[in-house]
């Protein structure tokens, strides 16, 4: 029996053939997907069988139904799309952590990969031999948007924050997004002050190559890997 399809989402055949097959170059592409979740939880229901006992907890923590529903396709996506490349059902998929908790394949280890989710979005970044992290988030503003930027952004990219004249809420995102990616790549997400990930929009944070991410109007994102210079491709999930 097939997999159950995403809510209205079904990934096209032809299109996980290319992407696979384009996986095994040398130098490995960063493959980039990106899937809306906003469906009623009604109809998340057949993607349960696809997840992990931790989660279906993950997505249960969540008050709300819609937040639930967008843990459960935003998880659920990435096991198709993994599974898709490994060649192993989406239930098939297991997962470990680093020693900094960062997940990834118990068992195809050089298939690297993150996930993000933000609002009605999810971003999923795929790669082969090279550390990856990406973070994705809907722009809002926020009363502690400019005491966050005080506090964890360093001066010169406070200079430059200031220096986005009537931009600065994207401007903050877009620093953000680029310092959360380098962490997730990283491994160590927020537990390494963010200071220790100097960015600038637009240009890479050696030894990270950074690439800014245009998903979907009122998103930043941001994609951070390393090794050598790598094609992007950006894929979305034909339905």
């Amino acid at each position: 029996m097939s997999p159950p399809p995403w809510p209205c989402i079904e990934l096209a055949p032809e299109l996980l053939e290319w992407a696979c097959g384009e996986l095994l170059c040398v130098p490995a592409p960063v493959h980039v997907w990106h899937w809306r979740t906003d469906f009623e939880e009604s109809r998340c229901a057949s993607l349960l069988q696809l997840l992990s006992p931790a989660e279906r907890d993950k997505a249960a923590s969540f008050r709300f139904p819609q937040d639930r529903a967008r843990s459960l396709i935003a998880h659920a996506g990435l096991r198709r799309i993994l599974g898709a490349y490994l060649g192993l059902s989406p239930e098939g998929i297991s997962f470990a952590v680093t020693a900094t908790g960062k997940p990834c394949l118990a068992d195809a280890a050089a298939v690297s990969f993150n996930l993000a989710h933000s609002g009605a979005f999810a971003a999923a970044a795929v790669s082969r031999g090279r550390d990856i992290g990406i973070d994705l988030e809907q722009i809002r503003p926020g009363p502690g948007l400019g005491g966050i930027a005080e506090r964890f952004f360093s001066p010169a990219e406070r200079a430059w924050l200031e220096s986005q004249t009537g931009q600065w809420l994207e401007g903050f995102y877009r620093l953000w997004t680029a310092k959360e990616a380098i962490l997730k790549a990283a491994g160590t997400g927020l537990a390494a002050p963010l200071d220790q990930a100097p960015v600038r929009p637009g240009a890479d944070a050696p030894p990270w190559h950074l690439r800014e991410l245009d998903l979907a109007g009122g998103y930043a994102a941001t994609v951070a890997f390393s090794g050598a210079p790598a094609p992007l491709r950006v894929l979305t999930p034909q339905g």
